[in-house]
């Protein structure tokens, strides 16, 4: 039995526009009081400090409105790479997307600031810009690093964003300057007549010589008004025909063109089949088309396919349409700042950096391992202090601590999962409240260390490796007194008791799981 579906109106507007992907630089420099191109998407813009920023910034003890100034769109070119110069207060760590920054329209403290480049289709940030204390810097991506954004599509569409959601610290965040090897994806066509502003941008390109999308699945929400660009720079034509829900109906397009030839030349490879709720003209190498869609009110699953003749038996995708859009699936890289002297990084064997860890304690011991989980652990209360992500190996930047009169604390280089409060005192040996004595700690063949301390009675060693989708945290209790405990923080898990504040029996040998991916 044949599905049917009401959609609402569906508007469409060829807007075929051919692209070049020529080695070219795009450059944006600030200190004459213009935004040059650049969207301010919430927020008021101010000009001071040769760059581009909130106005916000002589008020910030105050809530504001967060700001965020985002670059026309482009496509990076393979020409070069990044560069970026920002003045004023040290960065905060961004969320995962754009959207997670204006869901909360009023600045905070300790909110988001910093610059970040990001995928327009899912607005996911994969690169982010922190800046150190010093009061300019310039960061600079290599070309092999946007390299492998290219690698994983060369027709993903992105901007930089300017993002200034922090009230009560100090400083500002003026862009002075910013340049990328890219080439302008330009204007896109107006929507027609009473559509009104899409919500988001979908990109759609093709994967050289493979016949596919570069993308299988998209999302939108129900009801939301979008735009879709294909951007075809393989060497045949395409197109994009949007379905209703059906298991059959991208073969059955197809092979109705293959059935059809002489007709299906005549209307751009395009049935006349109610089950096609909207599609791009034919887009010929080189160039692009965009089309304006009211997405069905109905979630569900809505295919997408190429029926230019032969390409619909491997070209095609998946439009979901769910009430809440996915977070993205992102590898963030993350360029190095000046100074990489003072920024510990992991390469071939596990490092430790004794040091001042704020949350951790004066003489905190910070280890880096193999797989990107980091953690810091606390010699004062003998416990697992800290534990952060740093998908490109970063344990902590030393600057802060070392250069100058130093004195400051270690800066962590990564996300942060998980940090204990200040009278946390995780494992109860009984004998009522006892202070733990660190006793040292030794490193094992593997480079990891193993932490010796004191509670009561109890000498307690702790080895704290790699495992799954975080750290184990070993322990073994030398005697084991009848009745310890251990209770479980953020993050951490014990066999299948995973709710913080539950305190679980252990025996003299136990494994606490820190989850940090």
């Amino acid at each position: 039995m044949k599905r049917t579906i009401v959609i609402p109106a569906i508007f469409a507007l060829t807007g075929a526009s051919s692209f070049a992907a020529e080695k070219k630089t795009l450059s944006w420099e600030f200190g004459d009081g213009q935004t040059h191109g650049w969207q301010i998407v919430s927020g008021e813009v101010g000009f001071y400090d040769g760059g581009m920023a909130s106005t916000t910034w002589e008020t910030r003890d105050a809530e504001q409105t967060t700001f965020l100034a985002r670059s026309p769109m482009f496509r990076l070119n393979g020409g070069g790479g990044l560069e970026i110069t920002l003045k004023g207060g040290m960065g905060k760590r961004l969320p995962a997307t754009a959207r997670e920054v204006l869901a909360k329209p009023q600045t905070s403290n300790g909110g988001p600031m910093g610059a970040a480049l990001r995928r327009v289709t899912d607005d996911a940030y994969v690169l982010f810009f922190e800046k150190s204390k010093t009061h300019q810097q310039t960061i600079k991506v290599a070309k092999e690093e946007l390299d492998k954004l290219i690698a994983r599509s060369h027709d993903e569409v992105y901007t930089l964003d300017l993002v200034d959601g922090l009230h009560g610290g100090w400083g500002h965040l003026p862009l002075v300057r910013a340049s990328v090897a890219a080439t302008s994806v330009g204007q896109l066509p107006k929507p027609p007549a009473g559509f009104g502003a899409p919500a988001r941008h979908l990109f759609l390109g093709s994967k050289h010589g493979k016949l596919e999308f570069d993308k299988k699945e998209l999302w939108a929400t129900p009801g939301s008004k979008i735009s879709l660009t294909l951007l075809n720079s393989d060497e045949m034509a395409h197109n994009f025909i949007l379905c209703q829900p059906d298991d059959k109906v991208a073969n059955e397009l197809g092979e109705y063109v293959m059935g059809n030839l002489a007709e299906m030349i005549k209307r751009a490879y395009v049935p006349s089949d109610p089950r096609v709720i909207a599609h791009t003209d034919l887009v010929a190498p080189g160039t692009s088309d965009t089309i304006y869609i009211t997405v069905p009110n109905t979630p569900g699953d809505y295919p997408y396919v190429c029926t230019f003749p032969g390409h619909h038996l491997l070209m095609r995708g998946v439009l979901h349409v769910t009430a809440e859009l996915p977070r993205p699936k992102v590898d963030v890289l993350k360029p190095p700042m000046p100074g990489d002297v003072f920024r510990i990084t992991v390469k071939d064997r596990p490092i430790i950096v004794r040091g001042s860890l704020n949350g951790s304690g004066p003489a905190s011991i910070c280890v880096g391992t193999l797989s990107g989980s980091q953690f810091a652990f606390d010699t004062a209360r003998c416990i697992v202090a800290k534990t952060w992500m740093s998908p490109n190996g970063e344990l902590v930047n030393t600057k802060p601590a070392w250069d100058g009169r130093g004195g400051n604390f270690l800066q962590i280089m990564g996300q942060g999962r998980f940090s204990a409060t200040q009278d946390a005192q995780p494992l109860d040996v009984g004998g009522g409240d006892v202070s733990p004595d660190f006793l040292g700690y030794e490193i094992g063949d593997d480079g990891y260390p193993s932490f010796h301390y004191k509670l009561g009675a109890s000498i307690v060693l702790v080895k704290v490796v790699p495992a799954g989708d975080g750290l184990d945290a070993n322990f073994t209790l030398n005697p084991t007194p009848s009745g310890a405990t251990y209770t479980l923080g953020e993050t951490q898990s014990i066999g299948e008791a995973a709710e913080r504040g539950t305190a679980v029996k252990v025996g003299a040998n136990f494994t606490v799981h820190f989850k940090t991916k």
